[in-house]
């Protein structure tokens, strides 16, 4: 019977490290997509406002070059 308590207790002890191993390697796999996701959007929002920006400054320039025209 005390042979039988010992591996219940290891198999319990087994089962809780493989549970928190678990937990931690997802969370930690869930941190690395979260912030190489934050950069990859980071560097999408900075190519699309400098594309906006230069999209308006080109109207701007037609706007104006065609009041000069006018």
């Amino acid at each position: 019977m005390k042979v039988y308590n010992n591996i219940k207790t290891v198999l319990r002890w087994v089962i809780l490290a493989f549970i928190i191993y678990q937990v931690v390697t997802s969370t930690a796999a869930i941190w690395i997509v979260l912030i190489v996701g934050f950069y990859t959007v980071r560097f999408f929002l900075r190519l699309f406002i400098s594309a906006v920006y230069l999209l308006y400054m080109a109207f701007i320039f037609i706007l104006l070059l065609s009041l000069l025209i006018i």
